[in-house]
């Protein structure tokens, strides 16, 4: 559950966008589960 973390990293300001939009981009599974809830936020 890497998401998770990484969403919470970048939530708390840890992590930049565009890491953020990488990471996703980059892994499909992070991409179906919580991109659509993400922007909903």
């Amino acid at each position: 559950m890497e998401y998770i973390n990484i969403l919470y990293q970048f939530i708390r300001g840890d992590l930049s966008n565009e890491y953020f939009e990488k990471y996703i981009y980059n892994d499909q599974l992070i991409e179906s589960n919580i991109g659509n809830d993400f922007i909903s936020l």
